[in-house]
């Protein structure tokens, strides 16, 4: 028993150094992606994503030489992970003196629908990863971090689609989101004491962060859909972003809050937008 808590314990402890790495490439990413540096973010994202597929490959190899030959290479792309993403931040420091931040890029094409990309990317906090580990729902820590990570890469791909007009990169951003989603909807199988409702719409105890993404998520997805002619599937999830609205407007009522004071957000913006086209005389 004592040997199979130790080796659990270690297991934790690999997924937990490489978690932290990726939340950190994950924060580098998105001030690249701030800075309209699409592929400094895309290169930092799949750092990223290496990093955490990398340690949780490891922490589930049994004990052993291979285990531990692995775990060093594990430090060892962590380390150089890191210290690209410190370059590539000194050289856009160095880059941006003299000259002006960069413009947001459009969240949306001319003569495209008026439905807007979100488009900050999410920074997730460490603490996300040091509580897992002694949380009940610690699994669900991990799905949001990976599907955080698959959400900024999408993103990255989804602004330089729209600024270039390149069909693949709107291509990978779709995917990239889908990803995101279905680990996010995979996680909170894990979420203790949560609520998973139908219609799409996920409400969970666990992470306000969790919240927010799937409402990203839907947004997004949302956009793409409407952007590229798949309207109906548009409106399918815009309906289930309207769904995480209402229930928000009720929490808040229940809480004592008017819903005035919750205010319009983009996400709300969009859900209007969609339903005024919907309501829009035809020519």
């Amino acid at each position: 028993v004592q040997q199979q808590d130790f080796h659990r314990t270690s297991a934790i402890a690999i997924l937990e150094a490489h978690s932290l790495c990726s939340v950190g490439l994950n924060n580098f990413g998105a001030s690249f992606l701030d800075a309209n540096q699409f592929d400094l973010a895309i290169e930092t994202a799949c750092d990223a994503v290496e990093s955490l597929e990398m340690g949780i490959m490891i922490a589930q190899m049994p004990p052993g030489l291979q285990k531990d030959e692995s775990r060093k290479k594990g430090v060892q792309l962590n380390t150089m992970a890191r210290a690209k993403a410190q370059m590539r931040a000194g050289s856009l420091s160095t880059t941006r003196k003299g000259s002006n931040h960069a413009t947001r890029p459009p969240t949306k094409r001319q003569g495209a629908t008026e439905v807007l990309i979100y488009s900050k990317p999410i920074c997730l906090s460490t603490s996300l990863v040091l509580q897992a580990a002694r949380d009940d729902n610690y699994k669900l820590s991990y799905h949001i971090l990976a599907a955080t990570l698959m959400f900024n890469l999408g993103l990255a791909h989804h602004l330089k689609g729209t600024v270039t007009g390149c069909q693949s990169h709107i291509d990978k951003a779709r995917d990239f989101y889908e990803v995101s989603e279905s680990t996010m909807l995979c996680g909170t199988q894990f979420a203790v004491g949560s609520d998973r409702e139908g219609n799409g719409g996920m409400t969970t105890k666990a992470s306000p962060v969790a919240e927010h993404l799937m409402k990203a998520l839907m947004n997004n997805m949302g956009q793409i859909s409407f952007e590229w002619g798949h309207r109906d599937l548009g409106h399918e999830y815009f309906n289930r972003l309207e769904y995480m609205g209402s229930c928000d407007r009720q929490k808040c009522t229940e809480g004592g809050k008017s819903s005035a004071s919750v205010g319009i957000d983009e996400f709300c913006f969009n859900v209007l937008m969609v339903g005024h086209m919907n309501s829009a005389p035809s020519a």
